[in-house]
């Protein structure tokens, strides 16, 4: 890793920790004004530390690295793509990156003479809303009149759904003329979002044009299942991200919060209203032990995902990838191909950047 590099993953390492502590300490507001219980205090408190010790563990890590070896460099055998900087060298066909305009972690995946990067976390409710500002702020979108609260292009196709939550504790909402999320939604999934909004996301985040007709920063469907279970190393495919066998506490679907395996949609209706109301999205960081081999986060469970084709060129419908919150296991087979309207948003769909050249 160039020195630079280096001390540039350091800074964010801080920076990571330094935020947990604070969304801990809005968390506690929360509690005392009574907007969240104490037992969500706990959770919330639980997911933070486990967040923090990750990045301590990972700061220690390049602390001794910068410490022993601060004038080695790597030579790479990679061009880093624009609008990204380069951080470091996971593996001999695994790099990590990140976007300049979103900070968004990236992998650069090298192999089968194809190049892969996609975005190793779902796009958030915190990067969606920057975007959002930004398109509105240059009269690109505009915010709808009415209670609907839609952000819609010049073209009038629909990019994005605001919260309908009365006591806008969660969501992303457009407020005093800007688009806002609720400390509690910052660091989950952003959803309610067309595959329109998902496209023009994805230009905004790369610095191309919106109005660009061919610049699509989304993965088709057989290139989301590659980077979900091809092993680049081993040039071999994986039956899940994290191996041959399902495992429960591996994804958030709705095994994972009825305790149990839920295999199929006959089952999941058999649950009780008690276990269904558990059901809820979760931090995009969450589960990174059990990422794909090409170091993606959830590429199964907590948001279907949008990818860039789907039945037909030029239908009205595009593919959705992995399965939600709410998924039965058969849903969440990384094979399973189901689609849906690309006008249309949905609290289940969200998205990741990628390409591959």
């Amino acid at each position: 890793m160039l020195d630079d590099d280096l001390q540039s993953l350091i800074r964010r390492l801080k920076a990571k920790i330094i935020r947990h502590k604070k969304f801990k300490l809005d968390d506690e507001e929360e509690y005392a004004e009574g907007k969240i219980t104490l037992a969500e205090l706990r959770f919330r408190a639980e997911k933070h530390n486990a967040a923090i010790d990750e990045a301590e563990n990972e700061l220690q890590f390049y602390l001794e690295q910068s410490q022993e070896s601060p004038s080695v460099e790597v030579t790479l055998n990679i061009a880093t793509p624009k609008g990204y900087e380069y951080v470091d060298r996971i593996s001999a066909n695994r790099h990590r990156l990140i976007r300049t305009r979103d900070q968004q972690e990236a992998m650069l995946l090298v192999g089968g003479g194809k190049s892969y990067l996609v975005d190793r976390y779902a796009v958030t409710c915190e990067q969606f809303v920057e975007f959002l500002n930004d398109i509105c702020s240059v009269n690109f979108a505009h915010v709808s009149e009415d209670e609907t609260q839609i952000c819609a292009d010049r073209h009038g196709k629909l990019i994005a759904v605001a919260s309908r939550e009365p006591s806008r504790q969660s969501g992303i909402f457009y407020e005093q003329k800007r688009w806002v999320c609720s400390q509690s939604w910052r660091m989950l999934p952003i959803t309610s979002v067309t595959w329109w909004g998902a496209v023009l996301y994805g230009r905004w985040s790369h610095n191309v044009s919106l109005e660009s007709q061919d610049q699509i920063y989304l993965l088709d469907s057989n290139e989301w299942l590659n980077c979900a279970v091809h092993d680049f190393e081993m040039t071999l495919y994986r039956k899940y991200p994290w191996g041959a066998d399902w495992n429960t506490d591996a994804a958030n679907t709705a095994s994972y919060w009825a305790r149990k395996d839920i295999y199929s949609y006959q089952a999941l209706q058999s649950l009780g209203f008690h276990v269904k109301t558990n059901f809820r999205l979760l931090p995009v960081d969450e589960f990174a032990n059990w990422s794909s081999p090409s170091g993606c986060v959830q590429m199964i469970g907590n948001v279907w995902e949008w990818c860039k084709n789907g039945t037909s060129p030029h239908g009205n419908r595009r593919f959705v990838k992995g399965g939600a919150f709410n998924s039965p296991i058969e849903w969440c087979d990384p094979h399973y191909l189901s689609d849906w309207p690309v006008d249309r948003p949905s609290p289940y769909v969200g998205f990741r950047c990628g390409q591959v050249y």
